[in-house]
């Protein structure tokens, strides 16, 4: 019994009632995760989608539910009706019902007694107690009631279950409702359960004691072999959690159901008489078999040894003979060799005689090996006289074994193949009649193994030469610790003799007992494991059955690296007598003796106990690479540095070798863009001005438990602003850690920082208000205690209160920071305020400095909201004012730690209750009524707005001799769309007669208003007509060429357009039958204007902070599918019907912003737009000049927005739409080498090339190749590119050589081409206007021969 169920029984006896949690306590599941029982099902069913599905909609049931019935979740049942209703999925045959079934049949197949709390659960019944069962669960008492009764749960007095009580531990009130429901006072009822929230602290809320079960739960995704497996490691972990037991089930386990699994296909396959396992690699499998009784048919544990079979394979004394035997190492002495081959009455006057001077001697250098050998040969009569002993007791041994006379399959670990090659040989010198193949766990890729396995009948279950072999790689170098899980409690076999056993063993080890352990625990698991996963039809590849020891190889804790480095490597084929090699312990001195005894370099990094140069010693040795003293494995150690020069001259010529090598050097010291970009950005951090107005701005860091580097740097940082009128205030929220108060004692005299020690920990809220409380300044900045402010941040937050001293909130772009601070890696450049965009996700976060007023008006941060206080905070705080600023540089370097939630809002749950809790009183507060929906894919809640008073919304659609097109339009709309209180209006600028009957026929059999008016094409004056015929208070227009995709399109974009402050709302629109964006917003580039943000990109990848996936404010959206209040509509004057074609949308969106309306995206309103995807713009002639013409028309209207976009920052480039950060003033521009030169003599047929690639922003970027034809040295040419203007005249510019051995393959050159890339960076900015022809311009630098080839490709300046 552990002390954790000692206590819970200790507990249990002073109670009146005792309360139960069912699920990870009374019973647990044999998977990894719950929701893995959804896979399961999946697998089960071949349902694609299903267990995604199955979950995601569960949540969105509850939040439903949970809206609508003010229910605290789903029921089993509410879910599968859901999933009825909602669920696309092709069932494949199945019905909802059946699935349901399914579901709990599944349940019962992987829920199992867990075996610690069955214990505490009869030890209560025992001694009279009470005994409640108590569950936050979907499930119902009906459905629950034979799981437990399966489990053996039968004489429980009550089972109080959420989904039937409409109460929840986690809001309380059931564990009010059992202390109600039983008449007992709380405080005499113990609960008990794995949940430290729910079975802890809230049970104690309620004035029940508790205790907490401390459960093994790995929580994580992975395939579901691993998740069994992982499930039934943990389930054998309650129950045991002794070390070698744990190591056995947790790593052994899933190799040996793998094992068992190959063996029995092989026994299936060729149907041997019986199964050998031999000594002493196949006693666990043999054990496990024989004691689980899986695999049917005769099996024997065989006694073998190399030693054993290597003199029964020799009847002379020939090369090969010789060959095999010792010495195989250096270290031994000349006696113990002697010894091991049964040679101890040899002599020591026939050692001196073969030059050694006595039995003592050690084996130093090859040269012994051959002078020992001299030995054997001289006494060859002794040596064949022995081994025709040890023969002939091997056959009789065989013999006795059934093995001489038999099919027989052999199990052995493997390697190189050793048993079988010397099997054979001693078999061929017997008579042997039999038959035998071999199965290996896994063999290497050596020319030994190849050679000594040649022509025989073999099989490997994990690798071998051709299989898995980037698997091999990844324990070749730890083998030993595979062969951990192979090892018998018994000495290794010495030779065959004429005794009762047939043989001598020899025992090398100290004990065994960690054996016997380890053989428990894989026997235990395959119990348990291999029938489950027969019975699901789950199969694990190689990779799988690997997968714990794999883990154990390379992440191995501290002490799995002490406990089995400590253990012996032991091999007595090539041991040294008195010497001790470890697995994984080794000291500077170990290393002087045996330089290359290096088993497990994960294992020694992670011992503290081992020498730092003792690491770096394996580091360099081994190629196993540490990081922060855990292991990184690196490919096959690197040649010697001339053979791999030598190598690359063979392959690729010395001019591609010279340049590889160049261009290797140049990469390593070459900083990437992005560094380039923080290099330049960061240049004037430091400089200052003379401010006016210098208000005092009070920052505010709560500390608890943080690194003291990490609280120093953030520190440091706050005290070396370039601005000097600050405070710092630094709150401890009772550290645990003793070096937090000692590292905060350090700075108390500094007269800018006040300390103050909390004398209780309040969490994040509490101590946040306590440094607010004890603040000054008229300004308050938040920081976190382990981030960094740059050195300029509060400048220029009071740069920009000089120019708006009305300014109540300021956010700065930010960016990430390494854990060990030495990397800036993924900026996040922000826009100007958008209230939308912050309503999907917290954006502005760092550095946000807020007035002091307005924070005493909200009352600081409230407690329950930890995890998202910050954004609570803020928006409260925006409510109270609308004169917000941004600074588009970054202030902030919020350092990326794996548990904290920069990395994933996933990674602790009660952040994403505290965000769905402060999005729900949000609403409530501005009188706002709509869902809130989870978005699994980004891990956030977005707000879905109900339309107020359910208004009418007038669908318009212009369209013209469009007659199939339209209905496919009409079509979805009637088809798809929930909400229905709309209308449709086409307004038709003069279809043909045929076309306008048909438009006739098909508005009034779908009830659609149809207006018909000839005129010229006018997008503006339509939409504008369609808007005075409609009767509703929203106007929605849309193209005709569009396919509705989202059922709740309509109210989503209505009701967010219902908004007050919201001007147009658009959506996204795909190109049809994929995931290829067409439209999710219209970006105002500097360089290009208004552009659709993210076009023709992947919309299944969520782009720069999920701009496809939440909602953004956007400077415009198109009128494809444009929604707006008809009240807005009119304030603003409509489309202006003088943009008959281009920009009106534009145009009425420029004129919502300046009105102060902000335009959104709605990223959940999804349509088809099935303009063309290769259709280009036709800028020719009449249709070029009219665009030109309305985008001027444009720019003189909003002459503010000529170029700026405020939801577009500034860092970003100035003419891309994939939110880039602009890289272009980094990239290697060309150099101008000539110009006004005369291209057409220099034309040469001979000289041929392609570009590539043409890319056209502020920078042209060109890419291709060229090349002369029919000359050597090609590898040596410079190329140029040529830009030919009208008049025939070429500007050359520079290029660098890029490597394109695919050029040398297609053309067959055997690498002489390998050089003929190149790549030319142009800065737009320094063509003149014009159209340029693109031409190559080849020199050769050895014949001097040189030519132009001309492209049909063209630039537009």
């Amino acid at each position: 019994m552990n002390d954790n169920i000692r206590k819970i029984k200790e507990s249990i006896a002073s109670a009146d009632v005792v309360s139960f949690d069912i699920f990870d306590t009374l019973i647990v599941r044999l998977t990894a995760k719950a929701e893995d029982v959804f896979k399961i099902m999946e697998h089960k069913t071949g349902i694609k989608g299903f267990a995604k599905a199955r979950e995601e909609l569960q949540t969105k049931c509850s939040i439903m539910i949970e809206q609508t019935k003010m229910e605290p979740h789903a029921t089993f049942d509410d879910i599968y009706e859901y999933m009825e209703k909602n669920c696309s999925l092709e069932l494949r045959g199945y019905s909802w019902q059946q699935l349901k079934k399914l579901e709990l049949d599944t349940e019962c197949e992987i829920l199992v007694r867990n075996i610690p709390m069955y214990e505490a659960y009869k030890y209560a019944k025992e001694i009279g107690k009470m005994v409640v069962l108590t569950s936050d669960m979907y499930l119902s008492a009906k459905e629950i009631a034979p799981i437990l009764n399966n489990c053996g749960y039968t004489d429980y007095d009550r089972l109080y279950v959420s989904s039937d009580c409409k109460k929840t531990k986690y809001r309380l009130d059931l564990f009010k409702y059992v202390a109600e429901m039983e008449s007992v006072n709380p405080g005499k009822i113990i609960h008990i359960g794995d949940n430290y929230q729910d079975d802890v602290i809230n049970a104690e809320k309620c004035g029940f004691k508790s205790e907490l079960y401390k459960s093994t739960r790995v929580k994580a995704d992975m395939d579901l072999y691993q998740s069994v497996c992982t499930g039934v490691f943990c389930y054998l972990n309650n129950c045991d959690d002794s070390f070698w037991y744990n190591i056995g089930a947790k790593a052994g386990g899933p190799l040996y159901c793998g094992f068992i699994d190959k063996i029995s296909e092989k026994i299936n396959e060729i149907k041997p008489d019986k199964t050998y396992f031999l000594s002493r690699d196949g006693y666990n499998l043999y054990n496990v078999i024989k004691n689980t009784g899986i695999i049917e048919g005769k099996t024997e544990y065989l006694y073998a040894s190399r030693r054993a079979m290597l003199l029964c394979g020799i009847d002379k004394l020939d090369d090969t003979a010789k060959n095999l035997l010792p010495p195989y190492t250096f270290g031994q002495s000349v006696k113990d060799i002697l010894d091991y081959l049964d040679l101890g009455e040899i002599s020591e006057n026939s050692i001196r005689k073969c030059g050694f001077s006595g039995y003592s001697d050690i084996i130093k250098n090859t040269a012994d090996f051959k002078k020992f050998k001299k030995i054997i040969e001289n006494e060859d009569k002794l040596f064949i006289k022995k081994a025709e002993e040890e023969r002939k007791s091997f056959k009789k041994y065989l013999n006795k074994c059934d093995f001489m006379n038999c099919k027989a399959l052999v199990f052995d670990c493997g390697w190189n193949g050793s048993s079988q090659y010397l099997l054979d040989r001693a078999l061929n010198l017997m008579n042997y009649n039999g038959e035998n193949s071999f199965i290996y766990v896994g063999l290497m890729n050596s020319e030994k193994c190849r050679k000594q396995l040649a022509g025989k009948k073999y099989d490997a279950i994990v690798f071998d030469q051709n299989k898995n072999r980037e698997l091999y790689k990844r324990v070749e170098r730890s083998i030993v610790l595979l062969e951990l899980f192979f090892g018998a409690p018994h000495g290794s076999v010495w030779k065959y003799a004429d005794n009762e056993h047939g043989f001598i063993e020899e025992s090398i080890e100290a004990e065994f007992e960690y054996k016997n352990e380890i053989l428990r625990g894989i026997t235990d698991f395959v119990k348990i494991a291999y029938p489950l996963l027969n019975k699901l039809n789950i199969t694990g590849s190689a990779e799988d059955c690997l997968f714990g020891v794999l883990k154990l190889i390379e992440f191995p804790t501290e002490e799995e690296a002490v406990k089995i480095g400590n253990l012996e490597n032991v091999d007595g084929f090539v041991s040294k007598k008195n010497e001790k090699k470890y697995i994984a312990k080794l000291t500077l001195e170990d290393i002087k003796n045996n330089p290359n005894e290096l088993y497990w370099p994960q294992g020694i990094y992670a011992r503290k106990d081992i020498d730092h140069k003792v690491k770096k010693y394996v580091e360099e040795k081994t190629g196993v690479k540490m990081k922060n003293n855990k292991a990184v494995m690196t490919t096959e150690k690197r040649p010697n540095i001339f053979k791999r020069v030598s190598g690359y001259i063979n392959q690729y010529g010395p001019a591609t070798t010279a340049y590889l090598i160049k261009n290797k050097f140049k990469r390593k010291n070459e900083k990437t863009p992005y560094e380039y970009f923080v290099e330049k950005s960061d240049k004037d951090i430091m400089k200052t001005e003379e401010l006016s107005y210098k208000p005092l701005i009070s920052f505010v860091v709560p500390v608890y438990n943080v690194l003291d580097y990490q609280l120093r740097e953030c520190i440091d940082s706050i005290l070396n602003q370039t601005y000097d009128n600050f405070e710092l205030i630094l709150v401890d929220d009772k550290s645990t850690w003793e070096s937090v108060p000692k590292t905060l004692a350090e700075y108390e005299t500094n007269p800018k920082i006040t300390v103050i020690y909390r004398e209780e920990n309040g969490h994040i809220s509490r101590s946040t208000n306590t440094g607010i409380e004890a603040a000054k300044g008229k300004y308050i900045a938040f920081t976190d205690c382990d981030d960094v402010v740059a050195p300029n941040a509060v400048f220029e937050i009071t740069k920009l209160l000089n120019k708006d001293k009305s300014l109540d909130f300021i956010y700065s772009d930010e960016d990430k920071l390494t854990e060990d601070s030495k990397k800036r890696h993924f900026p996040h450049f922000k826009p100007d305020w958008s209230p939308d965009t912050f309503m999907s996700h917290m954006y502005t976060s760092h550095l946000s400095v807020y007035r002091r007023s307005i924070v005493n008006e909200i009352g600081g941060l409230r407690v329950g909201f930890e995890g998202s206080q910050d954004y609570d905070f803020t928006m409260r705080f925006v409510e109270k004012t609308n004169r917000i600023g941004h600074i588009p540089k970054v202030l902030y370097y919020w350092r990326q730690r794996p548990e904290s939630t920069s990395s994933d809002l996933s990674s602790k749950p009660y952040v994403m209750e505290a965000m769905l809790k402060l999005k729900r009183e949000t609403l409530e507060r501005r009188g706002l009524k709509g869902d809130i929906i989870y978005v699994p894919d980004v891990r956030q809640y977005r707000v879905i707005y109900d339309i107020a008073d359910n208004g009418m919304v007038s669908i318009i659609i212009p369209s013209k001799d469009n007659c199939d097109v339209l209905k496919r339009c009409i079509k979805s709309i009637k088809e798809k769309t929930e909400y229905n209180n709309y209308e449709i209006i086409v307004v038709d600028n003069g279809s043909n007669t045929e076309n306008k009957a048909k438009y006739e026929s098909m508005c009034a059999e779908n009830n659609v208003v149809y207006y018909y008016e000839k005129m010229k094409f006018n997008f503006s004056k339509m939409c504008n007509k369609g808007a005075e015929m409609a009767k509703g208070e929203y106007l929605l227009f849309l193209n005709d060429d569009t396919e509705v995709v989202e059922p709740d399109w309509l109210r989503r974009m209505a009701g967010h357009a219902a908004l007050n402050y919201v001007g147009a709302v658009g959506a996204k629109l795909l190109y049809p039958g994929g995931t290829l964006i067409q439209h999710c917003g219209v970006i105002n580039l500097p360089l290009a204007g208004p552009c659709h943000a993210l076009s023709r990109m992947d919309d299944s990848v969520p782009h720069y902070f999920c701009r496809n996936k939440l909602e953004y404010n956007y400077i415009a959206v198109t009128a494809a599918c444009l929604c707006i209040s008809r009240n807005k509509f009119n304030e603003v004057g409509g489309f202006d019907e003088d943009l008959t074609v281009s920009y009106n949308d534009i145009d009425l969106c420029f004129k919502l912003y300046e009105k102060g309306y902000y335009n959104v995206v709605r990223n959940d309103a999804v349509l088809y737009h099935y303009e063309s995807l290769s259709r280009g713009y036709d800028l020719s002639g009449e249709k070029r000049e009219r665009l030109n013409n309305e985008y001027k028309m444009l720019c003189s209207k909003h002459p503010e927005l000529n170029g700026k976009d405020p939801f577009y920052n500034i860092n970003f480039a100035p003419d891309r739409i994939d939110f880039q950060v602009d890289y272009d003033n980094y990239k290697n521009i060309a150099v101008k080498t000539a110009e006004n030169i005369d291209i057409m003599p220099l034309v040469n047929e001979r000289v041929k090339g392609y570009a590539d690639n043409v890319a056209e922003s502020s920078t042209i970027e060109i890419t291709g190749w060229a090349f002369i034809a029919a000359m050597p040295f090609n590898n040596l040419n410079k190329k140029s590119v040529v830009l030919i203007d009208e008049y025939g005249k070429g500007t050359i510019y520079s290029t660098s050589t890029m490597l394109r051995v695919d050029v040398s393959a297609a053309f067959g050159s055997k690498g002489s081409l390998n050089l003929s890339g190149f790549k030319c960076c142009i800065k737009r900015d320094n063509l003149k206007k014009g159209r340029y022809k693109l031409g190559i311009f080849v020199e050769n630098r050895i014949t001097l021969k040189k030519g132009v080839v001309l492209l049909d490709k063209y630039i537009e300046i």
